[in-house]
């Protein structure tokens, strides 16, 4: 459960919302630029928005724009939520394609530090907070996260059908132009 103002996301999510729809006008597909790696942050936004069907690159910058906006709030749900744990340098905490990790200031994982712990007696380090308490902190961070995520995706389910005729209206000539082109030089038609 979000402990800090929900507002502030929804009005940051419908900011980043219509700045890309601004934007979206003079999108251009890229039919030069090799493909790159699968895009691990997009896949959740498009399946829990029910958005498979549209092409990944125009929704990418919303979708990227959208998972800065949940992370920055995640981090700011930490610091009130566990303002202990990130003192004294001695944890890390973040968010990486949807996956909460804590790391000591090593940058060991903290599962890694835990199965340290288990097979001695005593850390090594004593610290602000012990890997016993930041593992309980995880397990609340991970619920946190995901509270943050589904808000974001409720929060663009309200735009769906503005994205869908958005796309429709200046995506789809684009890719239709583009396919066309293709086929012409393909087919050696004029």
């Amino acid at each position: 459960m979000s402990v800090l103002r929900p507002y502030r996301l929804e009005r940051e999510l419908d900011s980043a919302f219509y700045h890309w729809l601004a934007w979206l006008p003079q999108w251009q597909p890229d039919s030069l630029r090799p493909r790159q790696s699968t895009c691990a942050r997009c896949p959740r936004y498009v399946d829990a928005l029910g958005l498979d069907e549209l092409p990944h690159a125009p929704l990418h910058g919303l979708f990227g724009a959208v998972e800065l906006l949940v992370a920055q709030q995640f981090d700011r749900e930490v610091d009130a939520q566990f303002p202990g744990l990130r003192a004294g340098g001695d944890w890390t905490v973040g968010v990486h394609h949807g996956v909460v990790h804590v790391a000591n200031r090593d940058g060991e994982s903290l599962d890694i530090v835990l199965e340290r712990q288990e097979r001695s007696v005593a850390l090594d380090v004593p610290t602000w907070v012990s890997a016993d308490e930041a593992a309980d902190a995880r397990v609340t961070l991970v619920r946190s996260y995901w509270s943050l995520f589904e808000a974001a995706v409720a929060r663009l389910g309200l735009q769906r059908s503005l994205i869908l005729r958005a796309v429709d209206a200046h995506v789809e000539p684009k890719v239709r132009r583009l396919a066309d082109e293709l086929i012409a030089e393909v087919c050696g038609a004029a």
